[in-house]
């Protein structure tokens, strides 16, 4: 049995899980720096688009803004792994078959 528990994880996978922070606390380092890596990198790629959409002052503006910036699947892609990720975690964390570094269960909520 696991000495980490499932409340501050599970908590912490609702709130900022596609970061990876509660495979931080759980001792999963690898597995939460990919997830921290994965969301990083797929912002970077928005971050060119997202920046040039604060020049947008109307709606005209804004469909002249989608005409010359396509929509790119990738960073959102990217994006959405660490997410599902962090939504599949919670689920393993609710009913207590998410496991810590040590190949422990956490079991104990408090």
């Amino acid at each position: 049995m696991s000495n980490k528990r499932i409340l501050p994880a599970f908590i912490l996978a609702a709130v900022v899980g596609f970061l990876g922070v509660h495979r931080f606390y759980a001792g999963r380092y690898w597995t939460g720096l990919i997830q921290l890596i994965l969301f990083c990198v797929g912002s970077a790629m928005l971050w060119p688009d997202l920046k040039s959409l604060e020049a947008v002052q109307s709606i005209e503006d804004y469909l002249d803004w989608t005409q010359s910036h396509p929509i790119h699947p990738l960073p959102w892609l990217i994006i959405g792994i660490p997410c599902i990720w962090a939504i599949v975690d919670c689920y393993l964390l609710l009913f207590k078959k998410f496991r810590d570094r040590a190949g422990q269960p956490m079991t104990r909520w408090i």
